[in-house]
């Protein structure tokens, strides 16, 4: 019965345990950190299409805020056309 006992334990932890990882895998690559100027600049050595020699076109686009229901809020998201 003791050995019983244990080997649940064992199968129960592995099976916490493996649920949790691919939880946390799961929140990692669902929402990944933004990705900000500096770091941008830090990580890529670039902020703009400009700095690879690419032309492009500061354009911006009016959304509608799904998250303020009710009303007819836009959002402006700010986009490159190259």
């Amino acid at each position: 019965m003791g050995w019983l006992t244990l080997l649940l334990m064992f199968v129960l932890t592995g099976v916490l345990l493996v649920t949790f990882v691919a939880w946390v895998i799961a929140l990692s690559l669902l929402h990944p950190p933004r990705m900000s100027d500096g770091k941008a600049l830090y990580i890529l050595r670039r902020m703009s299409p400009a700095d690879i020699g690419l032309t492009y076109e500061r354009i911006t686009f009016s959304v509608h805020d799904e998250a303020a229901r009710g009303s007819d809020q836009k959002l402006a998201m700010a986009a490159w056309w190259i």
